[in-house]
């Protein structure tokens, strides 16, 4: 996978810096915002770094320096009502990849790192991984700086003005994806139950979001509340509009259904989540969960699930070993040679070492 470093981008009033705390909360979203979706996209591996100079020299060392072979950086601006960003590609060795420039009016200037992430991702020739396309949300141009004021990409941000902006703009999607992201960036911390006051008052604001309902359900999840997050989850898969929400939904109800001993429940909601989304996580937990009772049947949803991940050193043991219960030595010992030719990871090459010499025993 290729690294691409993103420089935070200046702020810029006329010739030099900003000195309105307002555009420079605007670069540092700008900048921030690009980085998670160039992350999301799964084509490349994003580290943020300070402001480089702004010239393909400039990226090309602190790409150099991160050992990334990509960097992107720029500078934001206001002109005459717009939220004005240029931004520049560029390679380690200083090379030129791509140059843009965006202008969107600032009550739509939250879709501006969306747009430079797509056209970021096209000029790397990953259309695939291109974000979705959203509308540009024709706000008034205070709710964009309310927005950045609250430093939403920040360890910290300010969930209690976020989730005025949700219930005041309801069209705005920007203070809403910041809770979720939020919430997932507080697992594990101190700031866990604050999130989760957050996203149970944004339940309460959407109470058919199936996003919402799954963070919340997570969020309940590792607060142990298995039965509130179950019925969020269920909720979820309820109100979901799209397949593979619906799919999350379930996958999650099979998991803590497994959890809790209740297997057939756990495999009905997995064969649920294979129908609306063909995703390799579902496949393979199906053939987990399938393999003490029924190996050939698990052994079609991992060769699925290895179809979908074929580069997934962990899919291919498990097949590996369904195969060999399902009688299929041949083609055992092939995906347990393959699981040794993906993976560096002692523990699972010995694991797939040792289906091979179990393989080799039995003649």
């Amino acid at each position: 996978m290729r690294r691409i470093t993103v420089a935070a981008f200046a702020a810029l009033e006329g010739e030099g810096p900003a000195l309105d705390p307002d555009l420079t909360a605007a670069a540092e979203y700008v900048a921030g915002e690009l980085a998670r979706l160039l992350g999301e996209s799964g084509a490349l591996e994003v580290a943020s770094v300070p402001e480089a100079r702004m010239s393909a020299a400039g990226l090309g060392e602190v790409a150099h320096a991160a050992g990334a072979e990509l960097a992107v950086g720029g500078s934001v601006r206001i002109v005459d009502g717009e939220l004005c960003v240029a931004a520049l590609l560029a390679g380690s060795a200083g090379n030129v990849r791509a140059s843009w420039e965006q202008s969107l009016p600032v009550g739509q200037a939250a879709a501006l790192p969306a747009l430079l992430a797509r056209a970021a991702l096209l000029a790397l020739g990953e259309d695939a991984s291109l974000p979705p396309e959203r509308d540009s949300q024709d706000l008034p141009p205070d709710a964009f700086f309310r927005l950045v004021r609250t430093r939403p990409l920040s360890p910290e941000p300010d969930c209690e003005r976020l989730l005025e902006l949700v219930e005041e703009l309801p069209p705005f999607e920007a203070p809403r994806r910041a809770l979720l992201a939020a919430a997932e960036a507080a697992r594990g911390t101190e700031r866990m139950p604050a999130l989760l006051a957050a996203l149970e008052r944004l339940r309460e604001l959407r109470p058919a979001d199936a996003e919402v309902l799954i963070a919340l359900g997570d969020c309940r999840a590792l607060h142990l509340d298995r039965e509130g997050a179950r019925a969020a989850w269920l909720e979820a898969r309820d109100a979901a509009g799209l397949p593979h929400l619906a799919a999350s939904a379930l996958e999650r109800l099979a998991r803590l259904a497994a959890q809790a001993g209740r297997r057939d429940e756990a495999v009905a909601h997995l064969r649920a989540a294979v129908r609306l989304a063909d995703d390799p996580e579902h496949h393979r937990l199906l053939g987990e969960l399938l393999l003490p009772q029924d190996p050939a049947q698990a052994a079609l949803s991992l060769t699925r699930a290895s179809v979908l991940a074929p580069r997934d050193a962990s899919i291919r043991l498990q097949l590996a070993r369904a195969l060999q219960q399902s009688g299929s030595p041949g083609r055992s010992a092939a995906a347990a040679t393959e699981t040794l030719r993906l993976t560096t990871d002692p523990d699972v090459r010995a694991q797939a070492a040792a289906v091979l010499e179990q393989l080799a025993e039995r003649g």
